[in-house]
């Protein structure tokens, strides 16, 4: 993880997240890995920052077995 607060978020949600948590922080492994786990259809939950949100819900909407993309966000008005 390349991003300070992503990073501290990722620590305290491996603590109270059930079922796995993994935390990628680029676009180009998030592709390949839903590509891969999109024949298994498990339902997902994609938890992003306000800033990345613009690059990750177009993403996230290809993809049916994503139930959720959650955006955390300390600028509720800029994004």
């Amino acid at each position: 993880m390349t991003n300070s607060e992503n990073y501290n978020y990722l620590n305290k949600l491996k603590i109270d997240v059930v079922g796995g948590f993994h935390a990628i922080d680029d676009l180009d492994i998030l592709k390949s890995y839903l590509e891969k786990i999109k024949e298994k259809n498990i339902p997902f939950i994609v938890i992003t920052s306000g800033t990345s949100g613009k690059d990750v819900i177009p993403l996230c909407k290809k993809y049916s077995f994503i139930k959720e993309v959650i955006i955390f966000c300390k600028n509720y008005n800029y994004n």
